[in-house]
């Protein structure tokens, strides 16, 4: 599940899980060939770059079956579908509310809601 309404904050996501690699630089022609030609001022990216610069796409607030909430669930409550699909199940007759998940989740992507006043908590509740 994506909830595109959600806005993802950078303070939110754990880049502890992540390998940080540098951006891609585009090729850019040299002032002397500027001078005197009509190609483009940066260089398109070649199929290798562009394959490497979508890499470093963290996939904020999506799911991407990490599998962190399943291992770290003190309580055993997040289980994989049973139909099959995509994504998890939380068992709630187990699932003590503890946030752990929540708090593990390198992209954001599972949301905690106090069941009281049905509004979201934040990582830090």
């Amino acid at each position: 599940f994506l909830n595109r309404k959600k806005v993802i904050r950078p303070e939110n996501l754990v880049y502890d899980y992540f390998i940080k690699s540098p951006k891609i630089e585009k090729d850019v022609l040299s002032p002397e060939k500027r001078k005197n030609s009509f190609e483009e001022y940066e260089q398109v990216l070649t199929e290798d770059k562009a394959q490497k610069e979508a890499e470093r796409c963290l996939h904020c607030g999506r799911c991407t079956q990490c599998n962190n909430c399943l291992i770290f669930c003190p309580d055993v409550s997040i289980l994989f579908r049973q139909d099959g699909t995509f994504g998890y199940e939380i068992d709630y007759n187990y699932c003590k509310g503890c946030g752990i998940c929540s708090a593990e989740c390198p992209r954001d992507a599972i949301t905690m809601i106090s069941e009281e006043a049905k509004i979201p908590m934040t990582k830090e509740a």
